[in-house]
């Protein structure tokens, strides 16, 4: 998982804890993780990194 910031390996762990997680929420379990908010524009490039990486799916 080296290829991975910090962040998106936990927005990975943080979507294991869901069937099928929305962007919502990963978004809101991560936000008690970092205990901050997660912005869209933070958020959502970063799931469409692991999207394109095939590490997640997008319905």
């Amino acid at each position: 998982m080296a290829e991975f910031s910090g962040f998106q390996r936990d927005l990975l762990v943080v979507s294991t804890r869901f069937k099928q997680p929305s962007g919502q929420d990963v978004k809101e379990e991560s936000e008690h993780v970092y205990e901050d908010e997660i912005n869209h524009g933070r958020l959502y490039p970063n799931l469409d990194t692991l999207v394109q990486q095939d590490y997640v799916e997008r319905e």
